[in-house]
C-alpha cells in the first residue's frame, strides 16, 4: 500500500500530525469505508472506461499485489511497515 496514495482528506492528515498516524487511522480507525478491489493489469483499460462513464466515480490506485506474503505500507521515504491487525469492533 502506497501511504501517499491513500484517499485521506487534507484536514484529516493535518489532524493526526504524522504520516504514520494518519495511515494507521485510515486503515484501522473505524467507521469510514471505501471499496477495495484488485484488477489484473490487462483489464485496467476497461476499469478506466467505467470510471469515465460513471458520474462522480473516482478510483484511486493505492498499491500493487505481489507474490510476497503479507501486506506492507510503503512510506514516501521508501520505508516498509507491515499492516497491523485492523479495527476490532467488539474488542
Amino acid at each position: 500500500i502506497d501511504a501517499t496514495a491513500l484517499p485521506v482528506r487534507e484536514d484529516a492528515r493535518g489532524h493526526w500530525g504524522s504520516t504514520e498516524q494518519t495511515v494507521e487511522e485510515a486503515l484501522a480507525g473505524g467507521d469510514d469505508y471505501e471499496l477495495l478491489f484488485t484488477v489484473h493489469p490487462r483489464r485496467l483499460g476497461r476499469l478506466k472506461a467505467v470510471e469515465r462513464l460513471v458520474a462522480g466515480l473516482k478510483l484511486t490506485h493505492i498499491g500493487t499485489v505481489t507474490r510476497t506474503p503479507g501486506v506492507d505500507i510503503i512510506h514516501g521515504d521508501g520505508r516498509r511497515q507491515p499492516v497491523g491487525a485492523g479495527y476490532e469492533h467488539f474488542g
